[in-house]
């Protein structure tokens, strides 16, 4: 019975306790983009982490003034733009490592056939390109 009271009591203390944090819970709301810290913030709680901020505008109530606050954030813009641009260099260098190798595997499994036609439109095309040399 007594544990029992105990129990009742710690409930009610933590419902109480919750009822305080939701009656002084604010809205928040993002009003700029994440940006780098300036200079003079670098020491900053929210630049300490990260080294970038973003502006967040807080209310109490709907009719009470905003409060300017700083959250710590990952990436900028310029981040972003950075991560995508270098993906895409990334993707062509592998696309062109890709097509050279498939080229030549393509050059070595010919068949024996294919490698004399081959080389001979090669000898050919080098020979007409001498003789339109030699005519003009």
């Amino acid at each position: 019975m007594n544990s029992l009271v105990i129990k009742l009591r710690i409930l009610s203390y933590v419902l109480f306790c919750f009822r305080q944090v939701l009656a002084r819970s604010e809205i928040c709301s993002v009003s700029s983009l994440c940006q780098l810290c300036r200079p003079d913030e670098i020491t900053a709680k929210y630049c300490l982490r990260t080294g970038r901020r973003v502006e967040l505008t807080c209310r109490e109530t709907s009719d009470s003034t905003p409060i300017i606050r700083h959250r710590s954030c990952n990436r900028t813009a310029q981040d972003d733009l950075l991560y995508f641009f270098e993906f895409q260099v990334a993707m062509f260098i592998i696309g062109l490592s890709a097509f050279y190798i498939s080229q030549r595997r393509k050059l070595r499994h010919q068949s024996l056939y294919d490698q004399r036609s081959r080389r001979g439109s090669i000898k050919q095309n080098n020979n007409s390109s001498i003789i339109r040399n030699d005519c003009l």
